[in-house]
Formats: C-alpha cells, sequence, structure tokens
C-alpha cells in the first residue's frame, strides 16, 4: 500500500479533476479508505471507474 500512497503523491493536485469528477482536496479526505478502495478495485480486475463512497 506504502507504493501506492508514494504514487499519489507525486500525481499534480491542481489538474483536471478524475472521470469520477472528484478533485485531489476531497480525495484526500480519505486518503487510506480511497487508496485501499482503489487497490480492492484493481485486484478484482475491474477495468471501468468506479466511484468511491465519500471521495
Amino acid at each position: 500500500m506504502e507504493w501506492l500512497y508514494c504514487t499519489y503523491k507525486l500525481v499534480r493536485k491542481n489538474g483536471a479533476r478524475g472521470i469520477d469528477g472528484v478533485g485531489a482536496e476531497a480525495y484526500e479526505g480519505n486518503l487510506w479508505e480511497n487508496l485501499t478502495n482503489l487497490l480492492t478495485v484493481r485486484k478484482l480486475g475491474a477495468s471501468e471507474s468506479v466511484r468511491v463512497p465519500g471521495g
């Protein structure tokens, strides 16, 4: 999980919102849960965007 956190920290935060419409500030509000959900979705092989609750 640490690698995912480090990668997130490298992402430019003043860019456009994600495909789900969530900006960096909102995503960071619940960062660890959002990253955990992202990792879980990827492990399950989901190939499309998934709305992260609270994000």
